[in-house]
């Protein structure tokens, strides 16, 4: 827990800001609480980064009271929210799960490719060869499925939807480094460890780190 000088500490960076930034403090906080993760490479999150990254100590200070942490890695370009004690995650159905670990797969995948100052850009028609390579199911994730899939994981900043026409094979994903956070791991192969996992024991639901249980 945040010891009482901690707790001062935060209290006075917090009264030397601007009013202004003040109002920004506020709006960020739930905005991180809501979203979990925030990247530079989304356009709308830009200034909300760096406005984190310049106050770092003050969030994390803040979060820390909430018995959260808050991480800031700059060669990743991410910001990520932690409960300390792994609670209020959210649980995932079959599929959500699956395609959680893909993208986690073919972001590792496209990497080999390009740099960390570059997007990771995918195509649908990789995500469902990916999907039958498992052999956890005998078809395709069907259009209304893969939608709302899509929509979950685009509102916790790990993708964005480039293209929206989900029948064709071509339209393109972005894939967020925040995803790295997302599905935490020291070696790719675990991945693949934890869908043969799956399909040996069969399977319920997952969880990824999030501070909303919705």
């Amino acid at each position: 827990m945040i010891e009482n000088g901690q707790a001062l500490l935060f209290y006075q960076q917090y009264i030397e800001l601007h009013e202004k930034d003040k109002v920004n403090f506020s709006r960020i906080v739930n905005k991180v609480l809501f979203v979990n993760y925030l990247t530079n490479q989304k356009e709308s999150d830009v200034n909300d980064y760096y406005f984190i990254s310049s106050h770092y100590d003050l969030f994390r200070t803040y979060f820390l009271l909430m018995d959260c942490e808050l991480l800031f890695n700059a060669n990743h370009r991410v910001i990520a929210l932690f409960h300390r004690q792994g609670s209020n995650r959210l649980s995932l159905r079959l599929n959500e799960s699956i395609f959680l670990l893909i993208i986690r797969l073919l972001y590792d995948d496209k990497m080999r490719e390009v740099s960390l100052s570059n997007n990771v850009i995918i195509q649908l028609e990789e995500i469902h060869d990916k999907f039958l390579q498992t052999g956890l199911q005998d078809r395709r994730i069907s259009k209304t499925e893969l939608k709302y899939i899509l929509s979950k994981f685009r509102r916790f900043n790990l993708i964005e939807v480039l293209d929206s026409n989900y029948n064709c094979d071509q339209s393109r994903i972005l894939i967020y480094p925040t995803i790295l956070y997302a599905v935490h791991i020291d070696d790719i192969n675990q991945v693949y460890d934890k869908l043969s996992t799956y399909k040996k024991e069969g399977y319920h639901h997952e969880e990824i780190n999030s501070d909303k249980t919705h």
